[in-house]
């Protein structure tokens, strides 16, 4: 991997909010046994309260290597919706309407907001150009994109 740059406050962002939830897509190393061995996202979902996020209180998530290809699947609008879960919580990502609604669940916990088209370009752009990055950086787009087309194909959601 070129890009060797794997400190967590040097890595692009972006921050989404909603009236009563605020979304973080932070660009990361995937680590497997404590060695950055790719790129991908951390999702964060956090509640508001007196027009305030609190981030004390976020569900967070990291797509896993097979996880991102699918949430770029939905962000390109080849899938309609999926769940990257793990023990106790998950973040949902659903199309609907005009809005790409992301629902963070933590325990009894639900965090909920929807990302009119302005924001979900720029969660896109970063989580495309993360999955980009995973790849070697090398890739042609249109390979690229042909292959989250062709994986996309192949993706039967879990039960909710």
């Amino acid at each position: 991997m070129p890009d060797l740059d794997y400190a967590p406050g040097s890595q692009a962002k972006y921050r989404c909010y909603g009236n009563n939830a605020a979304l973080t897509i932070e660009a990361t190393a995937l680590m497997t046994k404590g060695e950055p061995v790719g790129w991908t996202v951390n999702i964060d979902v956090a509640p508001i309260a007196n027009r305030q996020a609190n981030w004390q209180e976020k569900v967070t998530v990291q797509a896993s290597e097979s996880e991102l290809p699918v949430l770029c699947a939905v962000l390109l609008g080849l899938l309609p919706k999926c769940q990257i879960k793990r023990s106790g919580k998950g973040v949902y990502f659903e199309r609907q309407d005009g809005v790409l609604f992301v629902r963070g669940s933590q325990n009894a916990k639900n965090y909920a907001l929807p990302l009119p088209i302005g924001q979900t370009f720029h969660v896109s752009a970063l989580a495309i150009k993360q999955l980009h990055r995973h790849l070697g950086g090398d890739m042609d787009t249109d390979l690229m994109l042909a292959a989250i087309r062709g994986a996309a194909g192949l993706y039967k959601p879990k039960a909710q």
